[in-house]
């Protein structure tokens, strides 16, 4: 062998070498045991240092070698996959649209740009409620009932109205057992409380059942009128033929139509107040009659 060709064999020993020194300061591949690649000291039965993929026909699985841990379906076109650890400690799940939107969850919560839940900059410390530290909306969709329901039935109900379709009616019904229950926003914003619907939607307020208050305020006009120069006062001989013949007082509903059709306060206190006025009137008259028989008397 000459001293070229020596020296030639030496170098490419050396090289292989060095290569092989190299190669196996960052891979481990035994023959038994733990596997590395790109660590010399692998822990688990395959241990990777820095970015990798796996997965088939499509179906892939691959870290980046930061912070992000992506999962891949095969036919998700721009979409249809799911990251972890995404920007600020999150878990961001996605649908389509890659991350422009998407299910995030972890700092914040946000369901896809097209509407679904967001909560931004909020924070849930327990799972019964969300809170948010600003205004929010929530929209459904739904032209159904709306139910939030407790362990033993109803409590909370409200229905929405769905533009797209036409449908529904904006409404909110509370449920204390199926008997007490009230219904908010029925035909144009009236209440109904111990009752799912009414005959006469006229009524802002419809209870069936008693009431008790310390005070109720009506407003009414008041009956003054009877007092006016030209008021024409029925002499008490026509009103005692109208109570013989109709059982009731002119100008006062008859006992069946305030059964049937029930009674306005405020009407009836000016027909009672009217009626108190035009009585006062006939005491004053009388009394005015009887002082001037007295004083006839007396010539006698």
């Amino acid at each position: 062998m000459t001293t070229i060709a020596l020296k030639k064999t030496i170098a490419t020993v050396a090289i292989l070498a060095m290569t092989k020194f190299a190669f196996s300061q960052t891979n481990v591949f035994p023959a038994s045991g733990n596997v590395g690649i790109g660590t010399a000291n692998p822990q688990y039965p395959l241990e990777v240092n820095g970015a990798f993929m796996a997965g088939s026909n499509g179906n892939k699985f691959f870290y980046n070698g930061a912070a992000d841990v992506i999962f891949q379906y095969a036919g998700r076109g721009s979409g249809g996959r799911a990251m972890v650890h995404g920007p600020g400690n999150t878990l961001a799940l996605n649908f389509g649209g890659d991350f422009s939107g998407g299910l995030i969850l972890g700092n914040e919560v946000f369901v896809s740009n097209d509407g679904g839940l967001r909560i931004p900059d909020g924070k849930a410390f327990k799972a019964s409620y969300f809170e948010t530290n600003d205004y929010s909306t929530m929209t459904f969709m739904s032209r159904a009932w709306q139910t939030v329901q407790g362990a033993n039935g109803k409590a909370f109900s409200f229905m929405t109205h769905n533009n797209q379709g036409g449908g529904g009616q904006e409404m909110m019904s509370i449920y204390y057992g199926e008997s007490g229950k009230i219904v908010m926003g029925h035909n144009g914003g009236n209440v109904l409380i111990g009752k799912e619907s009414q005959s006469n939607p006229a009524y802002k307020l419809d209870i069936n059942g008693k009431v008790r208050a310390n005070e109720i305020v009506v407003n009414t006009s008041g009956a003054d009128f009877v007092f006016e120069p030209n008021y024409q006062l029925k002499p008490l001989s026509e009103i005692e033929s109208f109570v013989r013949q109709h059982k009731h007082l002119p100008g006062i509903s008859t006992a069946a139509e305030m059964q049937k059709e029930g009674v306005g306060i405020s009407e009836l206190q000016t027909q009672l107040l009217q009626k108190v006025e035009e009585l006062t009137l006939h005491l004053i008259r009388q009394e005015k009659e009887i002082k001037q028989l007295k004083k006839q008397l007396k010539k006698k």
